[in-house]
């Protein structure tokens, strides 16, 4: 969960993995991804591909992104259609997306996408048949440069920022964030042999705390969320705010 000014987001990740020997596919099948803008209350919702990560086993290391994801707005009957394409022999297509921002049951094409999930996705209009293009593309999203050194973690910006706990923020987080976790921490200054005490530390803590609980016959109770129904129905984890 996350929320700010106008705007709140919140997912549920519930993925199924299939093993193929030397690759392996993650895949949701429950849950879902809302982002919901507050002053207006309208509610965007959207699926996510199938990931499949190469050469477990034998080879380099790779993964790719694959099938259809669905943008979708609660108030209104346009729609984004993205396809996630498969690659294939010599990296054929790999990353490619193909797509369309579609009106309506019939999905009458109103812009044409297309462009790769690791780079730039360009937006073509089209007149009212759905194909002849009207006016030039556009680039309607692009990777960012990254700012952060290229390290052996091959962190994103994004992910770096998630990490990174400002020490100013620091008094207003609970001592469970994760950002706090002093594995972690470690990890990230290199010193792997304390990052790897203190996780079995943090773990052994875990396992004593439950096996008191289950001696107790106490039930663990979430303190941030509650298993509740999304506004599509599905089985999801309600935040209970006062987190911060």
């Amino acid at each position: 969960h996350a929320d700010g000014d106008g705007w709140a987001f919140h997912e549920v990740s519930a993925v199924k993995t299939k093993f193929f020997g030397n690759s392996v596919e993650i895949y949701t099948t429950t849950g879902g991804r809302e982002l919901i803008f507050t002053d207006t209350g309208e509610t965007y919702s959207w699926n996510t591909p199938t990931t499949c990560v190469h050469n477990l086993i034998v080879g380099s290391i790779w993964l790719e992104h694959y099938g259809r994801v669905t943008v979708k707005s609660d108030k209104s009957d346009v729609r984004g259609i993205l396809n996630f394409k498969q690659s294939g022999w010599a990296g054929a297509r790999w990353h490619e997306i193909e797509g369309a921002i579609v009106q309506g049951e019939s999905e009458t094409p109103r812009m044409l996408l297309e462009g790769r999930w690791d780079r730039s996705i360009k937006g073509q209009r089209v007149a009212a048949d759905g194909t002849t293009p009207d006016g030039e593309p556009v680039v309607l999203w692009a990777a960012a440069d990254r700012t952060f050194p290229r390290d052996k973690w091959g962190f994103t910006n994004f992910t770096v920022e998630l990490n990174a706990a400002d020490i100013k923020y620091e008094q207003q987080l609970p001592p469970s964030d994760s950002r706090l976790r002093p594995d972690r921490r470690a990890l990230q200054k290199g010193d792997i042999a304390v990052a790897s005490a203190e996780k079995n530390r943090l773990e052994e803590k875990q396992r004593s705390e439950r096996k008191a609980r289950d001696g107790k016959a106490e039930t663990w109770t979430p303190r941030w969320f509650r298993v509740g129904a999304s506004s599509k129905g599905e089985l999801s984890w309600i935040y209970l705010g006062q987190y911060w």
